[in-house]
């Protein structure tokens, strides 16, 4: 079919949907300030993309890992966690990109193969469209999210299949960087424990929240996107809601990738 996207395109478009996401992410929940962000535009609408060099490697080296993953279609879910920046590294905000594979694993291209499905095709306008509808509802989310308090960090997770082996850069592939990807701590993770999907263990005497976002279908791969607020971000809060005037502190950049059957 004339003008619809193989199996590869609609995974770069994805990767390059999730790289505006994290920018998108570190500016509206103020993790970096907004000094550090440049205004340009992406779907046809303005967003906010980090200028500083470091951070932009670190997230390229993240991305690559969530293409290559992708393409094999070992990932579960992608997960953009709040922290906060002291020794416990309590989590406080979850945003989650889950994927539904509509490939069966048998389908699947090997390297360096592509495909163009026989029905249920989109363009690349079509996703677009959906992709820009996404992020407009990820920008949304900071009108309604509680503030954040106190010098908080972020980790990147990799939600993989049982059976994948950890993900690897091609810099870490090449010896250019250690190793980058270590176990999840449970307490960063969303995995299933049977109390619901992406749920971790809980106590049921705290409170979380979770919203969904959007959920969107691009063809070949379903993506659920929805944020958690961790019930330790409710400890000692009143009922304030989130004020994107908030003032948080900087906290240094990663010095390893966010640890996240999560990488």
């Amino acid at each position: 079919m004339s003008g619809v996207l193989t199996f590869r395109e609609t995974v770069k478009l994805v990767r390059d949907y999730l790289e505006v996401a994290l920018h998108t992410l570190l500016y509206i929940r103020q993790i970096y300030p907004a000094q550090l962000f440049a205004e340009v535009k992406k779907y046809n609408i303005p967003i906010w993309q980090s200028r500083h060099p470091m951070l932009n490697e670190y997230l390229g080296r993240i991305l690559e890992c969530v293409q290559e993953e992708m393409e094999k279609g070992t990932i579960r879910r992608v997960n953009f966690v709040v922290k906060e920046a002291g020794p416990e590294e309590t989590p406080l905000e979850r945003f989650i990109f889950e994927f539904e594979w509509l490939i069966p694993e048998r389908d699947m291209p090997k390297a360096g193969d592509d495909f163009t499905p026989a029905s249920h095709g989109l363009a690349e306008g079509d996703v677009e469209e959906l992709l820009r509808a996404c992020l407009l509802k990820l920008n949304h989310s900071s009108s309604y999210l509680r503030r954040l308090k106190g010098e908080v960090s972020f980790a990147v997770l990799l939600e993989l299949k049982d059976d994948a082996p950890p993900p690897e850069s091609k810099a870490a592939r090449e010896g250019h960087v250690g190793t980058e990807w270590i176990p999840a701590d449970s307490r960063q993770a969303m995995e299933d424990d049977g109390e619901g999907p992406g749920r971790g263990p809980t106590n049921k005497s705290e409170l979380s929240s979770i919203s969904p976002l959007e959920a969107i279908r691009l063809g070949m791969i379903n993506m659920d996107m929805r944020v958690e607020e961790c019930a330790a971000k409710f400890e000692g809060e009143d009922d304030e809601m989130a004020d994107s005037s908030a003032d948080v502190a900087i906290h240094k950049l990663p010095d390893h990738k966010g640890k996240g059957r999560a990488y």
